[in-house]
């Protein structure tokens, strides 16, 4: 299942990496993200992409097993692609492709996981729950073998981590790299804004989910504004109290309080789950300071329990949502009216996941994309 190897050469930064041919390694949702990346490396990047995908079976007793062979695999660079939530079947064959991969001698070994499973685990609950997002990174460095002689796990690459403290647990710089499409939700979310409410140049008010969304995405309204050819925009911050880091109410709001009148508030947040936090905290805005409506930037659209329910609620309060493709919504039937009403906007970021595994691939800095 393996691209035609072409491209111009003169079009790639560096002809030539140390690690081997560029491999794509799906798991078995992925494999149609796999074609369509490559598609845009090898045609619009240059860049000569190869797919090697395993086929995961059982046997006749229930007992996994997988297929794969040594074929664009051995002295190649593979990067795996996957995504959460986790699953036992998703933990299953994340670790077995990585055994597979240090058994087949693949020269360096990366996984884009898009959605960092697990990352709403990263701390301990009550006295019964461990934190279980430092066990996903040791169950994945330990699938390669490495302590005995395998291929060290090199990286994972995740976008817009539920903490910027899960980027230590990797135990070495650089194992864990995050980037960011925080900017290209708000782009999509501003530009929207402008278009439909007459003149170009509506009101619009950043609300920051709290005081450490605000500190991680700061950055991305100024250089989306920017981009954009618009003002400093105001803001608001919801300081949130926090029964467990499934639970959390809104204790109240700070910032340019008098901006929000008439507003179209975008708020910005990692992710949705339930929608029951985001969905009151838009109710309370509208309830005390009549914005003109309450829309939200959230990279991952987990979109789990009753969220597609309350989405499809004419009595919410959350008119819309931009969610980045970091999670796949094409087996879930219960979101495409909401996708086809424009309740859901997916933006798509096909060229952003290219452009992440070309510079992995060629030893570029990440942060230049990020």
């Amino acid at each position: 299942m393996a691209p035609r190897r072409h491209g111009n050469p003169k079009r790639l930064r560096a002809s030539y990496n140390r690690n081997g041919g560029l491999t794509l390694v799906p798991l078995p949702r992925f494999v149609g993200r796999a074609q369509a990346i490559a598609h845009v490396l090898i045609e619009q990047k240059g860049l000569p992409t190869d797919i090697a995908a395993p086929e995961f079976s059982e046997r006749a007793s229930g007992e996994p097993f997988v297929r794969l062979g040594k074929d664009h695999v051995g002295g190649h660079d593979c990067v795996v692609l996957a995504s959460g939530p986790l699953t036992w079947e998703l933990l299953g064959q994340l670790q077995l492709v990585l055994y597979y991969l240090s058994g087949r001698r693949a020269q360096r070994i990366a996984i884009v996981l898009m959605y960092l499973p697990w990352s709403r685990s990263e701390k301990p609950e009550g006295d019964k729950e461990l934190a279980l997002t430092p066990a996903l990174v040791l169950f994945l460095k330990n699938a390669t073998g490495f302590s005995d002689g395998g291929v060290s796990l090199d990286r994972i690459i995740a976008a817009d981590l539920h903490a910027s403290a899960i980027g230590g647990f990797g135990g070495r710089p650089g194992l864990i790299t995050e980037v960011s499409f925080t900017r290209r939700l708000l782009q999509q979310g501003i530009s929207d804004a402008r278009q439909e409410f007459g003149n170009g140049n509506p009101k619009v008010c950043i609300l920051y989910a709290d005081a450490t969304a605000q500190t991680r995405y700061e950055w991305a309204v100024a250089k989306a504004c920017s981009e954009l050819g618009v003002g400093e925009l105001p803001w608001v911050t919801g300081p949130k109290g926090r029964v467990s880091s499934h639970h959390s109410y809104l204790r109240g709001l700070y910032g340019d309080l008098d901006a929000l009148h008439g507003s179209v508030v975008v708020s910005v947040d990692d992710e949705m789950a339930t929608g029951g936090t985001n969905d009151k905290a838009a109710a309370a805005i509208i309830n005390t300071y009549q914005p003109r409506c309450v829309w939200s930037t959230v990279t991952h659209g987990v979109l789990c329990a009753g969220a597609p329910a309350l989405l499809a609620n004419p009595d919410r309060h959350i008119a819309r949502v931009y969610m980045a493709d970091t999670i796949l919504h094409e087996p879930r039937p219960e979101l495409v009216p909401l996708i086809k009403a424009g309740t859901l906007r997916v933006v798509p970021c096909l060229d952003d996941w290219a452009n992440i595994i070309r510079f992995h691939h060629l030893d570029i800095n990440l942060r230049e994309q990020r």
